[in-house]
């Protein structure tokens, strides 16, 4: 059981350093290919094994340096709603 989930540890890993340079998509057509049928080789249930990997592109969307989210949460700031804010700003308020 260790080495099975040494091998999802390493999966994960993967896919939250590809998440912080290339878009979800590419990842999902790069990673899941390869990953799913080892995930179900170590004997992970499919559907918890898909979720895992979703998490993980969660993370890796707001993970610096490509953090895409934080550009989106950018874009969408009115100015009425105090147009002032920073990235630097959006970036503290992830943090947590």
């Amino acid at each position: 059981m260790n080495q099975s989930l040494g091998s999802l540890g390493i999966i994960l890993l993967i896919v939250l350093i590809l998440g912080m340079f290339i878009d979800w998509i590419g990842i999902v057509f790069l990673v899941v290919p390869i990953a799913t049928p080892i995930g179900a080789a170590l004997g992970f249930d499919p559907v918890w094994f898909a979720m895992m990997i979703i998490v993980d592109l969660h993370a890796a969307y707001i993970t610096p340096p490509f953090a895409t989210a934080f550009f989106f949460l950018k874009g969408v700031i009115k100015p009425e709603w105090g147009g002032g804010i920073t990235t630097q700003e959006i970036i503290i308020g992830v943090l947590p």
